[in-house]
């Protein structure tokens, strides 16, 4: 059974415990995550930025993030980016 697919944002992925969540119900099969790479660039920043993080143990992680999940990575959106009406940027 394919798990329902769910874009996680960077808010997701900041917060530890949350996205922590998200990658047990991925490897558990109840849903497939995904992720584009502007995501994992605001992720990067809001940790070092915000939080504090050094850089090389933020990479660390979004490394390991994309070695665990490899096929999370969405590309070939950038077209469509501009019909999406959301309320923020």
């Amino acid at each position: 059974m394919r798990g329902l697919r769910v874009l996680l944002d960077a808010n997701v992925l900041v917060d530890a415990q949350v996205r922590d969540l998200f990658c047990h119900f991925a490897e558990a099969g109840l849903i497939d995550i995904r992720w584009s790479a502007q995501v994992l660039d605001e992720t990067r920043r809001a940790l070092i930025g915000r939080l504090g993080l050094d850089a090389a143990r933020v990479d660390r992680l979004l490394a390991a993030l994309d070695r665990a999940f490899p096929e999370a990575a969405v590309v070939g959106f950038d077209e469509v980016v501009e019909e999406i009406d959301l309320p923020g940027p």
